[in-house]
């Protein structure tokens, strides 16, 4: 009876020995999960698609360097989803339209805000990166972070411009040609009164596009990523979209391990009733 009782005893240690490894593995991988989730809240998980473009004649079938005649958008030359033809509409001295889209309904953007705004035309039609977001509609994307840091200068370079819908995506009124007209009795009002801060107007001016994070872009772990970054610098996009995935795949193994964990508990139970 007495060894019974030892080896039970042995039993039941070593299987609280595994449940203990376990906790502590769940509680690993479900905060490097949870940090995810505060990026991509309500708005699903990237999902993996490697060398891949957004679908949709504005985009590439497949990210791959451009040449000089690469006019505008320089950050993502060595790869990019866009053609060299698309981005000689963002070298103007003043850009109003792009492919019929008009930007100036209320007159023309300022030159900061609209340096922006051909930031983000270039991290929509030209970046490798986005795809992992695509949404439904094959040519969009869907709650990409942003860095707080990016959406708060993007709000402070177009406070003062003005628009008449705050929605750029769904709001206008739209002719048979695809051009965007301001709505019958609408207003142009300010970014600032439209949006109010940089978090309004980069989880609102292009509809779902956006989520705006809490990590800026000098967070060396941030689950964000930049519409813009130096030509000559190394895409740093690359290493969060990693670091993204991995946090999808550690969230998946702390709810296997946690079933795994709730098995040798019951079993524990188990011998110590017998």
């Amino acid at each position: 009876m007495l060894v019974k009782l030892l080896e039970y005893k042995q039993c039941f240690v070593g299987n609280m020995v595994q449940l203990v490894v376990i906790v502590i593995l769940c509680m690993s991988m479900m905060s490097r999960s949870s940090h995810a989730n505060q990026v991509t809240r309500n708005c699903g998980r990237p999902q993996h698609r490697p060398q891949s473009c957004l679908h949709g004649d504005k985009h590439k079938d497949m990210p791959s360097p451009e040449g000089p005649e690469y006019a505008a958008c320089h950050s993502w030359q060595q790869s990019s989803c866009c053609t060299a033809e698309f981005t000689q509409q963002l070298a103007a001295a003043t850009v109003t339209n792009i492919d019929g889209f008009h930007w100036n309904r209320c007159g023309d953007l300022s030159e900061s805000c609209e340096n922006y705004f051909i930031r983000i035309e270039c991290f929509y039609r030209c970046s490798p990166n986005v795809a992992h977001w695509q949404a439904e509609f094959p040519s969009a994307f869907n709650c990409v972070p942003v860095c707080r840091d990016f959406c708060d200068e993007w709000f402070t370079a177009c406070a003062d411009d003005v628009s008449c819908v705050s929605n750029w995506i769904t709001d206008w009124d739209v002719a048979e040609n695809g051009s965007n007209y301001c709505p019958v009795n609408s207003n142009c009002s300010t970014f600032r009164e439209l949006y109010g801060n940089g978090k309004g107007l980069c989880e609102t001016l292009w509809g779902n596009s956006f989520l705006y994070s809490n990590d800026t872009s000098n967070d060396p772990n941030r689950r964000c990523l930049l519409p813009w970054f130096p030509p000559n610098q190394t895409n740093p996009n690359n290493e969060v979209v990693r670091r993204l995935l991995l946090d999808n795949d550690g969230g998946r193994a702390s709810h296997h391990l946690a079933t795994i964990a709730v098995v040798i508990f019951l079993n524990s139970i188990v011998m110590l009733i017998n």
